[in-house]
């Protein structure tokens, strides 16, 4: 959905390349939350969500300008029966490691055990996990099948987006991941955009804001703060007052991220990591 916006030549610190990114994680999410499952129990349309036409159709329901109509934002695949859009819990206790040996063998991996301390047992020194919580609590809803809902043998759905990038020639570029719940795919889109577009190292694009839509469990507020949310303490602090303008209620939170990154480059290997949590990168 973002191909087709010219974001390089669009400064950084200002509110535009950021309101493409946020439109169009808020269309993907959309999809997402109606036809992801576990693909051994639910049919996933992979390929007609990636199809060109319909990433075309999806483009054009980002508004030139300001922020998107929230009741517009649905699932948009008119030929496939569509489940209902029931978003569920996401867990909270993540952790993500990138990793490339000296042979060029690579691994990103995001791994969770749901909240606290999972299920609070341990099995041979293994915390077993809590990701039961992680299907939609419900089987239907006004309906129609929840395309997550609790079956003997499934896997839950999962925001966790472990994810590597090549060049045209099918040379890995980039390994990334993120721990953060529903907030992970947005920080890597960031990341992505950070290095692709915009050119900058893998740690550079780590660093920038986080700047998210929807709901954060933030333990700074007695409240979750659900609207456009925006990283505190860093220079998207500024743009505030465009996005406002724009018509997001915007929220200026801790919006913490766990990225951490290896960026192939000129026959190198260039670790990055988020200095928003206790991580740690090996390489030049």
């Amino acid at each position: 959905m973002l191909e087709k916006y010219d974001i390089a030549s669009m400064p950084i610190t200002t509110a535009e390349p950021w309101r493409l990114m946020v439109e169009a994680m808020r269309l993907a999410k959309a999809d997402r939350i109606a036809y992801a499952g576990d693909p051994s129990f639910v049919d996933t349309p992979v390929e007609a969500l990636l199809d060109e036409n319909y990433l075309d159709d999806r483009f054009d329901m980002i508004p030139d300008e300001g922020a998107g109509d929230s009741k517009s934002i649905k699932p948009g695949l008119p030929e496939v029966a569509t489940p209902a859009a029931h978003e569920g819990f996401e867990s909270q206790d993540t952790g993500h490691i990138s990793i490339v040996d000296s042979e060029g063998n690579a691994i990103a991996m995001t791994s969770t055990v749901g909240t606290g301390m999972g299920s609070g047992v341990m099995v041979d020194g293994v915390l077993l996990n809590a990701q039961m919580a992680n299907f939609s609590s419900i089987p239907s809803l006004k309906g129609k099948p929840v395309q997550n809902a609790i079956e003997a043998g499934k896997r839950p759905r999962s925001a966790i987006t472990p994810l590597m990038v090549f060049d045209k020639d099918d040379n890995l570029r980039l390994v990334v991941g993120s721990p953060g719940s529903s907030q992970i795919p947005g920080y890597v889109l960031k990341t992505i955009v950070g290095i692709v577009d915009w050119n900058l190292s893998a740690q550079d694009a780590i660093d920038l804001p986080n700047i998210q839509y929807g709901t954060k469990i933030d333990r700074t507020k007695p409240y979750n703060p659900t609207g456009l949310l925006v990283e505190k303490r860093t220079f998207a602090e500024s743009m505030v007052p465009s996005f406002a303008e724009m018509g997001y209620k915007v929220h200026v939170i801790p919006v913490v991220s766990g990225l951490n990154a290896i960026e192939i480059k000129d026959g190198l290997l260039h670790g990055a990591t988020d200095r928003r949590r206790a991580s740690t990168s090996l390489g030049d």
